[in-house]
């Protein structure tokens, strides 16, 4: 006799918390609920410990709130790989940003007012009003990224001698030096940020006694990788339960979820368990992953499928279903033309069982 369990990941992962909600600080009794975007939205806006910063963020980068608040969505998830990069910037100082950009700006005043001390034939075809004009034209961004030195550009070529070259090599130091310290800049400001978004979703979190499916599996992982819970006494308790494991749409499988599964896959892997017998099946196409905004990658199944074959060598079966029962063959043939160019050696070419071409 069989007792099968049919259930998506998304329930599979619900169910564990439920087993384990005190050891995750989570109240026995919280509720699914689907996250209100708007009134997180509202909430991380009003609680937003830099707002002006924030505005200035969006302004510059021509973002808007919506993606950026995706951007911080995602991170949620996979939140505790953020730590090495929080430490790196514990003690992040603006003022090695504000150093840098005034060290470049000065670098460029001398650039220009050398090129605006020149005679008029030997300046550039254009005329600049201003160093902060000079800057924001596309030849000037070409000589600085894209040339080694004025002689090797035709405009600035008759410009070239020793001391004019020093200057340039300056300007070109410090325009790196700016574009690190900028980045670095940038990346505090989005920690900064989101640790106002983590606080926001999980204030609502709270007043609602909810969590949503992507909560769940963020602190399901976090509760094995805490160490709050043996990630073996949990998958213990979990191994007298199951004997076969058959995950359908593998393809919309997120990272996140197949870390919280794959101990249990190593576990049939290893053939140790309290059942003798145990197997692991997954069906999916990576065409029709369509879930990349929950975190899901095409490339999944043939990562997993190489490290199942990987651990567990001459163990592992795939098996290609090469023929199409659905579509008819223009349909079928359409696709193939589609996708073997973006996949290379691995597309494995679809036939239709179909007479007609409709």
């Amino acid at each position: 006799s069989s007792n099968n369990k049919i259930s998506t990941i998304d329930s599979f992962v619900h169910q564990i918390l439920r087993k384990f909600c005190f050891y995750a600080g989570v109240r026995p009794d919280f509720e699914l609920f689907t996250l209100d975007e708007e009134e997180l939205k509202r909430r991380f806006l009003s609680e937003s410990t830099d707002l002006d910063g924030l505005i200035g963020y969006l302004s510059a980068k021509n973002e808007s709130i919506d993606r950026i608040l995706g951007f911080f969505a995602a991170l949620y998830e996979e939140e505790s790989d953020l730590a090495v990069i929080k430490k790196h910037f514990a003690d992040y100082d603006r003022g090695v940003f504000f150093a840098s950009s005034q060290k470049f700006l000065r670098r460029a005043h001398d650039f220009y007012e050398y090129l605006n001390s020149q005679k008029p034939d030997k300046f550039p075809p254009k005329a600049f009003k201003s160093v902060y004009e000079f800057l924001k034209t596309s030849s000037f961004e070409g000589l600085l990224t894209q040339r080694e030195s004025l002689a090797s550009h035709r405009n600035y070529k008759p410009l070239s001698n020793d001391f004019s070259e020093k200057l340039f090599s300056e300007l070109k130091s410090a325009l790196i030096d700016f574009y690190r310290a900028s980045h670095a800049d940038t990346i505090a400001f989005l920690l900064s940020s989101f640790d106002d978004y983590k606080r926001a979703r999980e204030g609502l979190n709270r007043e609602k006694n909810g969590l949503g499916f992507d909560d769940i599996a963020k602190v399901v992982k976090e509760l094995l990788e805490s160490g709050r819970v043996e990630s073996d006494f949990l998958y213990f308790r979990l191994d007298g339960e199951i004997e076969h494991i058959l995950i359908d749409e593998f393809q919309d499988t997120s990272i996140l979820q197949f870390r919280i599964v794959r101990p249990l896959l190593d576990e049939i892997i290893s053939g140790i368990g309290s059942k003798e017998f145990k197997s692991f099946f997954m069906v999916g196409d990576p065409k029709q992953s369509i879930y990349r905004f929950r975190g899901a990658s095409a490339g999944m199944f043939e990562n997993v499928s190489g490290y199942i074959d990987k651990k567990a060598p001459g163990r592992f079966t795939q098996k290609y279903l090469d023929t199409n029962y659905r579509s008819q063959k223009e349909c079928v043939s359409f696709v193939n033309d589609v996708f073997a160019p973006g996949y290379g050696e691995i597309f494995k070419e679809q036939k239709s069982d179909k007479n007609s071409n409709g």
